[in-house]
């Protein structure tokens, strides 16, 4: 990556030092550090505040980055459309295992019940997890940063430079609308006594 190259550049043909740049924008010292050597990336509202401070455009910060950014945006997203994938399935066993236990053995539903909430809970921890990684919060900042370069506003620039490929978040909007009906049908089975599945729809 070279944006932390281009900052160091900036500020350095601005005549700043990393302290004066730092005590700009309101952060530490070592935060400018950090992004210089490309081992942090600034939000959004730093990212803004550096180019404010440092008279240039967020794209002149960035430019040389897009296609990295990118293409890490592009990972973030694909992994995390294979969580949501994995969650569906396990979810659509899970249900089918709990129909087939109570129209079999009515008996061993609470049982079952209480396997089918094990996994689900260990299958959200992983999704939370991987939403919380590294590699997704640094997409997530390339995205911002992608977003704030773009002056226009336009949603196809947007959609395109902020790296969001419009199969795989049609196929996570798809894959939401089965978890939460899966979700909703286990709910119901786990809890029979209860409204709350049907007042969710």
């Amino acid at each position: 990556m070279e944006y932390g190259r281009k900052l160091a550049e900036f500020r350095l043909d601005r005549g700043m030092t990393q302290e004066e740049l730092a005590s700009t924008i309101g952060v530490s010292p070592e935060d400018i550090l950090s992004w210089e050597s490309c081992s942090d990336y600034p939000s959004r509202f730093h990212l803004t505040a550096v180019a404010t401070a440092l008279r240039v455009k967020i794209s002149s910060i960035i430019d040389k980055d897009i296609d990295a950014m990118m293409a890490a945006i592009h990972v973030a997203e694909t992994r995390e459309t294979l969580c949501m994938a994995t969650l569906t399935a396990l979810a659509l066993v899970c249900t089918a295992g709990l129909v087939a236990t109570s129209q079999l053995s009515p008996d061993s539903v609470p049982a079952a019940a209480n396997v089918v909430k094990a996994l689900l809970l260990a299958i959200f921890l992983v999704l939370v997890a991987s939403r919380r990684s590294k590699t997704s919060l640094r997409a997530k900042a390339y995205r911002e940063a992608l977003e704030a370069a773009d002056g226009s506003h336009s949603a196809f620039v947007l959609k395109r430079k902020a790296g969001k490929s419009p199969k795989l978040v049609a196929l996570q909007f798809v894959l939401g609308v089965v978890l939460a009906f899966l979700l909703i049908t286990l709910l119901a089975i786990i809890e029979p006594g209860s409204r709350l599945p049907w007042v969710m729809l």
